[in-house]
């Protein structure tokens, strides 16, 4: 009986270590590592992909995204659906404003504005420091308690899925999901009921490659990267995958 009893606690064990790792993990523990990977980054860059819709308005970029901290942010618009999208680039500096000028014939002209003008945000009012993995972090955080979390554990990383207890912004669920790799944010998608309206990818990430401050400039060329020896996502062709 003794022997019977050990066999089946091993099998018990066994048939324990087969089950999906998101029985052990602790969603909250991974959201402190994050924490702290942030706090050792002291710059990055990555390929951006955003997508939102708000009536019948609809606003798609591809973006190569820049950050140095304090949280100094860059964002060069490779390819967009609106005009003067293409060849953009915009600055937010460390007073808190956004510096940006258009691409094409309006180039030469550069307009500042306070971050949350509609001028320096999508059409669903997400501004400059909303888009980046501190703001990642900072809406798990808050999401904590004003939301219900469906954890689920995937081969590539996190998936944290909230349905939020009262709408934000007409937003009534978010999903974010984090790296394993590097524990960033890979994407964010956003929805009123059951309507996709917001959607954002971040992939092909390097960090602590040395940004030099002079990129934070909207005058400053992202191509002179190249020259300096730093690595960088300028020439990424523009396909996303989730």
């Amino acid at each position: 009986m003794k022997r019977k009893s050990v066999l089946i606690y091993t099998f018990t064990l066994f048939v324990l270590s087969l089950l999906p790792a998101q029985q052990n993990e602790d969603p909250w523990r991974i959201v402190g590592r994050m924490e702290k990977m942030l706090s050792e980054i002291e710059d990055y860059q990555c390929r951006m992909y955003e997508w939102s819709v708000k009536g019948r308005k609809e606003e798609i970029r591809y973006i190569n995204f820049y950050f140095k901290k304090p949280r100094l942010i860059r964002m060069d618009i490779i390819r967009g659906n609106r005009n003067g999208d293409d060849g953009s680039i915009a600055v937010l500096e460390e007073d808190g404003k956004v510096t940006g000028r258009k691409g094409g014939i309006l180039s030469p002209f550069a307009v500042k504005v306070e971050k949350d003008s509609p001028l320096a945000t999508t059409i669903r009012g997400v501004a400059f420091d909303q888009s980046d993995a501190i703001a990642a972090w900072e809406r798990l955080v808050g999401l904590k308690d004003s939301s219900r979390l469906i954890f689920t554990v995937e081969a590539e990383g996190w998936l944290f899925d909230f349905s939020l207890n009262e709408p934000e912004n007409g937003i009534t669920r978010e999903v974010l999901f984090i790296s394993k790799n590097n524990l960033m944010p890979l994407y964010t998608k956003s929805f009123e009921g059951r309507n996709l309206v917001q959607h954002v990818v971040w992939r092909s990430y390097l960090i602590n490659t040395g940004l030099p401050r002079e990129l934070f400039h909207v005058r400053y060329e992202a191509e002179n990267l190249k020259t300096l020896g730093i690595r960088n996502n300028i020439d990424l062709p523009l396909e996303l995958k989730e």
